[in-house]
């Protein structure tokens, strides 16, 4: 694909994504909201609605820093580059969230688009993203969360591994692990591309091997900056517990997920929304099986072990209180290779307008929900 289809391609399908979302928020904040007048209406349509939940602990962090465990939880760059433009440019910290959500996204469609067409049809790299931004969850794409930059570093870094180029793809992983914790799952991918460019002979490693540490470096340097705050550097980890998260394997997480669900009332969260949360853990399980198992859908084996690890993480740290698929179905729209297996299955175009419909349609239903003051995964 030329550099001008690649940059049509994503400028279109961002403003698809766009009209998707934006349209469903002017809808619901009209059925949700009193306001004033139409200049505060479309205010709280376009940045307003977008800030709830974990948004308000990230501008939080931006505003005040780090001074105690809970906010560990929430990784630094996010809302650093937050403050960054706040200083900077004396935009409001909800403004300046926004902002590096959405340019961030618009970067990302284009890498992937770039990425996905050094092996696949046109039609497939369409189809991919296409299914990507209707998939219900991904109106965070759009919201003050971190869930946009984290793609734009996970995929710069597949991206630059397939060009080997090592360092690039090493400052990508690095921002990604400053991002999200499983920005060091991008070490088992870039191990793989680097000795695959190498036939898998150990002899013809080099210094520049160690590239693959910088993801590594970036949750050490988060630690010390834990260190330095509030002097405990695995603050992260510990401040789990306020959200109820505990250890479990992934196949007890599976199943006592499954029986929570069909017998465990939730009050104040309709059913449906943790029937949802199930469906989704098993619908990444399903596609992760698939691609080990039929050869048409067989990926690159550095996207695979990336999906893979991707996928089991979180099962590994439930939160039985409020639900043993906590935050899952917004979880998976960042691991991008899931997106390319259900492409490759859904060839047919009925199946695949169908798809798209009922997420289109799932995602609007979330945004109902999400403008009404629920919490949404």
């Amino acid at each position: 694909m030329t550099e001008r289809k690649a940059r049509l391609y994503t400028f279109a399908l961002f403003f698809l994504h766009k009209c998707i979302v934006l349209g469903a928020s002017f809808v619901f904040v009209r059925k949700y909201v009193s306001l004033p007048d139409t200049t505060a209406y479309v205010k709280y349509a376009l940045l307003d609605n977008f800030v709830r939940w974990d948004a308000l602990w990230y501008i939080r962090i931006a505003h005040e820093g780090y001074g105690w465990q809970q906010p560990a939880a929430f990784f630094p760059l996010y809302p650093y580059l937050m403050r960054g433009l706040h200083d900077a440019f004396g935009m409001s910290y909800r403004l300046a969230g926004l902002l590096v959500a959405n340019i961030a996204f618009l970067f990302a469609l284009y890498l992937l688009v770039r990425l996905l067409s050094l092996d696949y049809s046109r039609i497939v790299v369409i189809r991919t993203v296409m299914l990507l931004i209707v998939f219900p969850a991904s109106f965070y794409f759009t919201a003050v969360y971190t869930e946009s930059l984290f793609l734009f570093w996970t995929v710069g870094c597949f991206y630059f591994l397939r060009q080997r180029m090592w360092g690039w793809a090493g400052v990508f992983g690095f921002f990604a692990s400053l991002t999200r914790n499983t920005g060091t799952l991008l070490m088992l991918p870039f191990l793989y591309e680097y000795l695959a460019a190498r036939d898998f002979q150990w002899r013809r490693v080099r210094a520049d091997l160690l590239w693959i540490t910088l993801p590594i470096a970036g949750i050490l340097s988060y630690m010390l900056l834990l260190y330095k705050k509030i002097g405990d550097p695995l603050a992260f980890v510990h401040a789990q517990q306020y959200w109820s998260r505990t250890f479990r394997w992934p196949w007890a997480t599976v199943w006592r997920g499954t029986w929570d669900v069909l017998t465990r009332p939730r009050h104040g969260w309709p059913r449906l929304n943790r029937i949802y949360e199930a469906i989704t853990a098993y619908w990444e399980l399903a596609l992760t099986g698939l691609s080990f198992w039929q050869q048409r859908l067989r990926l690159r084996w550095s996207y695979s072990l990336y999906m893979l690890a991707a996928v089991v993480v979180p099962l590994l740290s439930p939160s039985p209180v409020n639900s043993y698929f906590y935050s899952i179905p917004r979880f998976v729209i960042v691991i991008f290779p899931l997106f390319i297996v259900w492409a490759l299955l859904l060839r047919h175009k009925v199946w695949l307008a169908a798809v798209m419909l009922l997420c289109t349609a799932g995602q609007w239903y979330l945004l109902d929900k999400f403008t009404g003051g629920l919490f949404v995964f």
